[in-house]
């Protein structure tokens, strides 16, 4: 995908570059600007970035990873963050826009069997994006 700064200009986000490092690091969380908007502000339109959450996805074996490790990958997942708004105009635009969202960023080192047999996430993951 490219990311062309000319806004409206281009159909795809993103930078292969990116998705590159993305699926080579395996993070569990991958936070970015969420896409930009036109959102009603009092009586004018403004562009506002758009909250978005993907599906939790797994990524695919690599030539390092055991078949017996393949099904026991954790689940990497995407957020576009939102705009941040006075507290009225956020209650107008609700939900979709919002720009703050709680994770729980800890280590899989550091966490017990029953914290990573969680992190997996086995039901409801959709193929990796990268």
């Amino acid at each position: 995908a490219t990311n062309n700064n000319n806004a409206g200009t281009s159909s795809e986000m993103g930078s292969y570059d990116v998705a590159e490092l993305v699926a080579t690091s395996r993070p569990r969380y991958h936070m970015a600007p969420g896409p930009a908007i036109p959102a009603p502000v009092g009586d004018a339109i403004q562009m506002r970035h758009r909250f978005v959450a993907s599906l939790p996805y797994r990524y695919p074996a690599t030539s390092s990873t055991s078949s017996r490790e393949e099904g026991s990958s954790h689940a990497g997942r995407f957020l576009a963050m939102g705009s941040v708004l006075p507290p009225a105009e956020a209650k107008a635009l609700g939900k979709a826009f919002k720009f703050i969202h709680a994770v729980g960023i800890v280590p899989l080192s550091y966490m017990d069997s029953n914290e990573r047999e969680a992190a997996r996430e086995l039901t409801s993951v959709v193929d990796c994006p990268y």
